[in-house]
């Protein structure tokens, strides 16, 4: 089983910093999640929100701010908005790096560097099909469903989980459509007959975001392939 990083160790440092990879290194990971954007001057910033409000001292859409003013900003501890360049040289094949691209005008920009330096232990995840499909000749992860805590979110998810069969016959349709054998699927739809169905066609479940150890222990004994978490060495 995989033990996944999620935002590097989020858990333990602010996440998607440096400082977040090298904690989630040192705990040993298989794998580390991070988010990536496009900020105005076209760089590739590590950063989960289309905004840098939640996670920094300032105000303002990332893809509106150049990478000098995101670089100006603390995220805490101190802590800057790295690159994804700075977080491939930091991981430097010590973990698998997965890249969950936001936006479809990221994809280039992010494959390109990944061509330059020549990176083989990455995987790139997204929500958006179109993002999944337009990635080729590199091992890719589909994310189901992308929650955002609100009550729309919540009724989709109730809806998904209690409708189950419909939920594996839109998965599969998307798994097949981009050509991806990897679902990321977030915990609570994570079910023993959801978990069978896809291993049953050769697709391999991560399960995120899962912290509590008791609910560790029941994703493992329903046999995942990996767990993303924010405190990857309880894994």
């Amino acid at each position: 089983m995989l033990k996944i990083g999620h935002r590097g160790a989020c858990g333990h440092e602010p996440e998607n910093t440096l400082k977040s990879v090298r904690k989630a290194i040192d705990l040993g990971v298989d794998q580390i999640e991070i988010d990536v954007h496009v900020c105005k001057t076209g760089e590739v910033v590590v950063i989960h929100d289309e905004t840098v409000d939640r996670t920094t001292n300032g105000s303002g859409r990332v893809s509106e701010m150049t990478f000098e003013e995101l670089r100006a900003l603390n995220i805490g501890d101190d802590a800057k908005i790295p690159t994804l360049e700075e977080v491939l040289f930091l991981v430097h094949n010590q973990a698998e790096v997965n890249i969950e691209i936001k936006t479809i005008d990221a994809i280039e920009k992010v494959l390109d560097i990944l061509r330059i330096h020549k990176i083989k232990k990455v995987l790139i995840s997204s929500t958006d099909a179109h993002v999944l499909m337009a990635v080729k000749k590199i091992k890719k992860a589909l994310i189901f469903y992308s929650t955002q805590n609100d009550f729309k979110d919540r009724i989709i998810l109730t809806s998904c989980y209690l409708f189950m069969p419909i939920t594996k016959k839109i998965v599969l349709n998307l798994l097949e459509k981009t050509r991806t054998n990897v679902v990321n699927v977030y915990h609570s739809l994570a079910t023993r007959g959801f978990i069978e169905c896809m291993h049953q066609r050769g697709i391999k479940v991560n399960v995120w975001t899962v912290n509590d150890e008791k609910e560790i222990q029941k994703y493992k004994l329903r046999g995942v392939d990996g767990i993303i978490s924010d405190y990857p060495g309880k894994l």
